[in-house]
């Protein structure tokens, strides 16, 4: 994936810094890479006089470098382009760009109480604007500016503006719409009560929480769309999912399936990962490896080591719609009769059969 840069432009003292610093654990959590550009107007000192670094610069030197085990700082006595910098840090996923006005990037522009809501450039060539006065000044730009107005102290909807851009740019999917859904509305009878709840020893998280923050971590790289596929009776909420209700009762994982993909077709989302509540060891990895390897198949089934296939870790395109709706009509709520040969399969073949193994006992999950 290559570099998303994103220029949070503003007048001093608008609070650039304070909105990147807000906005970097956000990306971190997700699992992405950051990186701050920032450019100031005043010929910055990063030194101090009398350390070493200082005497050798102060003798002359045009590059001085200091490193030890866990990091190394550069200091380089030329001016740097803001296309070299960037390009200093292309292993990072996410790139912030503060002040560089008028740098020819996408940019957020800060309108502040405190710069009397002045720009440094007109609205409209701003990505988006985020300011500090309230509902009177965003009207004011919502109604002369197309794009999204955002209260400065809304991080939620500011970075998940952002993640929709950087997914625009991500390649990981080749250019598919893939959702997530979390099955929850088993009745689990051997464990005697739901496992959404069920807290996992060592971990403090419950399953439900553990499997939607590996999901969450995938969130704009590789996933669309996040859906919670449940019964009419339950009452779950996970910020950033969609409560999807199954529309056969009692019938089975498939219920789940053919309801979340009736969402996801009018979400504008191609095709689901279905993800079983109880995997407690499946992670990130074996998300992004799915979504990888996908390639636009009807349905693309997870295979372990002994090439069992997982129909509760596999991904579903809404073209079987109709296949599942003629099987769950007729009685049938077997999954894995969804192939059949007019259906294009394929298989992601996983390195880590233990995050495919299916919790179904207090002891597992402790």
């Amino acid at each position: 994936m290559s570099s998303f840069v994103m220029g949070i432009s503003g007048f001093s003292g608008s609070g650039k810094t304070t909105l990147i610093e807000k906005m970097i654990p956000v990306f971190k959590e997700r699992g992405f890479k950051v990186a701050v550009i920032k450019h100031d107007g005043h010929d910055f000192s990063v030194d101090k006089e009398g350390k070493d670094t200082y005497r050798f610069s102060a003798s002359g030197a045009d590059t001085v470098m200091i490193s030890s085990e866990k990091k190394y700082f550069k200091i380089s006595y030329e001016p740097r382009s803001l296309e070299d910098m960037i390009g200093d840090c292309r292993d990072c996923d996410v790139i912030f760009v503060e002040g560089y006005k008028y740098a020819n990037i996408e940019k957020i522009g800060i309108s502040s109480k405190r710069t009397d809501h002045k720009l440094p450039c007109e609205p409209g060539e701003y990505a988006a604007l985020v300011t500090d006065g309230g509902q009177v000044v965003r009207r004011e730009y919502e109604s002369r500016f197309l794009g999204p107005v955002f209260d400065i102290d809304d991080i939620c909807a500011i970075t998940d503006f952002l993640f929709e851009k950087l997914k625009d740019k991500t390649d990981i999917n080749k250019g598919y719409r893939i959702g997530a859904a979390i099955l929850i509305g088993g009745h689990s009878r051997r464990m005697g009560r739901p496992k959404d709840g069920i807290v996992i020893e060592g971990d403090g998280r419950t399953f439900l929480e553990k499997i939607c923050d590996e999901t969450d971590a995938c969130y704009a790289k590789c996933i669309d769309k996040r859906y919670l596929s449940m019964r009419r009776e339950q009452a779950i909420c996970r910020e950033g999912y969609t409560n999807v209700y199954d529309e056969y009762d009692d019938k089975g994982p498939l219920s789940g399936i053919i309801s979340v993909l009736k969402q996801a077709k009018r979400d504008g989302v191609e095709a689901v990962l279905v993800l079983a509540v109880d995997m407690i060891n499946y992670d990130k990895k074996e998300i992004e490896g799915i979504c990888r390897a996908y390639r636009g198949e009807d349905v693309f089934f997870s295979r372990t080591g002994q090439k069992d296939i997982q129909p509760l870790a596999a991904i579903y395109n809404i073209r079987i719609l109709k296949r599942a709706i003629s099987m769950a009509d007729s009685g049938n709520y077997r999954i894995r009769d969804i192939i059949t040969n007019n259906i294009n399969s394929g298989y992601y073949d996983s390195e880590c059969p233990e995050a495919y193994v299916n919790v179904n006992s207090l002891s597992e999950g402790q």
